[in-house]
């Protein structure tokens, strides 16, 4: 019983891998991502692969918004925009707190030129 559950898991793995990379864009996948592993290099990857320095900066706040975000502009820099995420999460298997993630992009001749992405969460 034992060998053919670890032989389904390694077999979900694998196409779940498979499916990551031409699945588009989405914080709800990114933090499960972060759920499962506890760091958020695999999200950070699959920023920088599903928006690569030089997209056009229109389109990448498009698909930051189709993803889950919600983007405005820096009222002190026009150049840079911020957009976040947040999804209610469970601490500890009891207390609530909100997971968010904000990504921070610049604008620099009509194209994205950096992407800085950030998870904190917000136990109020």
């Amino acid at each position: 019983m034992f060998m053919m559950t670890a032989a389904v898991c390694a077999a979900t793995s694998v196409s779940s891998a498979a499916l990551a990379v031409s699945d588009p864009l989405s914080f709800e996948k990114l933090e499960r991502g972060y759920q499962w592993t506890g760091n958020t290099d695999s999200a950070k990857a699959a920023l920088k692969q599903a928006i690569p320095p030089g997209t056009s900066f229109w389109t990448a706040l498009d698909m930051l918004k189709a993803a889950g975000a919600q983007c405005v502009g820096d009222i002190h820099d026009p150049s840079v925009a911020h957009c976040t995420y947040s999804e209610r999460i469970t601490i500890n298997d009891y207390h609530p707190a909100d997971a968010v993630w904000e990504v921070c992009i610049r604008l620099q001749d009509g194209s994205a030129t950096s992407l800085v992405l950030d998870r904190e969460v917000d136990e109020r």
